[in-house]
């Protein structure tokens, strides 16, 4: 599931995924969210906190979120990821040279320097 984090600055699309992450998960919640941001704002700053295991991301959650990050390409400017998973701040490397935006990886523990991070413009 994808739930709706808040303490975050208005611009910001702030999200938890926790238990299995499916497609219907990208569509209701990250969907609508990214598009309000990228309307609203023209850029989106995200923050996304991961409490599931990879293997609970249905490949259909995959393939949507490659999707997004390919719809709204230009209107990346921040990815933020919070989790204790091994290879994150690889992730987030890799992220990074594939989408416009920059992106980082941060630890469950530093949650609060990831908000301020994301925060930044």
């Amino acid at each position: 599931m994808i739930e709706l984090m808040t303490g975050v600055p208005h611009y910001v699309v702030a999200a938890r995924a926790s238990g299995k992450v499916t497609k219907q998960d990208f569509e209701a919640v990250l969907m609508p969210a990214f598009q309000h941001s990228s309307k609203v704002h023209g850029n989106i700053y995200l923050l996304l906190c991961i409490d599931s295991n990879v293997c609970d991301f249905t490949p259909g959650s995959w393939c949507k979120d490659f999707k997004t990050r390919v719809d709204h390409f230009t209107n990346w400017k921040k990815i933020a990821f919070v989790t204790d998973l091994p290879l994150t701040e690889k992730f987030s490397d890799l992220l990074s040279v594939l989408s416009p935006g920059s992106s980082k990886g941060y630890r469950k523990e530093e949650l609060e320097e990831a908000k301020f991070w994301i925060s930044q413009k």
